[in-house]
C-alpha cells in the first residue's frame, strides 16, 4: 500500500480512537472488522487487499465506530411512519414499511455510504474506479455521496 495512503487511514483511526491494524490470515469472506470491548477499540484489515480494496474496506470499519459503536445512529423516519393509528391495517402497513427500511438502510448501508463521502479524502480516482471496476453493484453509493457532498458546498456557499 501507497505510504501517503497509510498514513492518512492510520491518521484517520487514532483520531476516531482506534488501533488500525493490517493483518495476514483473515478468512476469505472477510476482508475486515471493527471490535469494541472496554478496553480494545481495533480494526484489522486483510493487509493481502488491494489497496482500493483496503482504503474502503479501512473507511467502512471506521464508519462503524463513528455511526454505530459509540454512539447508536438510529435513522429518522418521518412522522407519517412513526405515528400510531387506529386502523390495524395501516399500522401493519408502516409498522413493516420501517422495518424494512430500517434492513434496507441499516448499519452496513450507513457504514458504507460513509466510507463512500470519505473516499476522495484518502484514495486516488484511480482507486476510486478500481473500486468500482470491482463492485458495480455498489456505483449507486457514488451518487448519493456526490449528493450530499454538493448539498453540504452548496448550503456553505449560501450561508458565507
Amino acid at each position: 500500500m501507497d505510504q501517503r495512503v497509510e498514513k492518512i487511514l492510520q491518521d484517520l483511526a487514532k483520531q476516531k480512537g482506534v488501533s488500525l491494524n493490517f493483518v495476514e490470515g483473515l478468512p476469505a469472506k472477510v476482508p475486515g472488522f471493527a471490535q469494541r470491548d472496554h478496553d480494545c477499540r481495533a480494526i484489522a484489515i486483510d493487509a493481502n487487499l488491494p489497496q482500493h480494496e483496503l482504503i474502503f474496506t479501512t473507511l467502512h470499519e471506521i464508519a462503524h465506530f463513528v455511526l454505530h459503536l459509540d454512539k447508536p445512529y438510529e435513522p429518522k423516519f418521518p412522522c407519517w411512519i412513526d405515528r400510531p393509528y387506529k386502523s390495524k391495517f395501516l399500522a401493519e402497513v408502516f409498522y413493516k414499511t420501517k422495518r424494512t427500511l430500517r434492513r434496507r438502510f441499516g448499519w452496513e448501508w450507513q457504514a458504507d455510504l460513509w466510507a463512500f463521502m470519505a473516499f476522495p479524502m484518502v484514495g486516488t480516482r484511480d482507486d476510486l474506479e478500481a473500486f468500482f471496476k470491482d463492485h458495480p453493484e455498489k456505483s449507486y453509493f457514488h451518487l448519493l455521496a456526490v449528493a450530499f457532498y454538493t448539498q453540504a458546498h452548496f448550503r456553505k456557499l449560501i450561508q458565507s
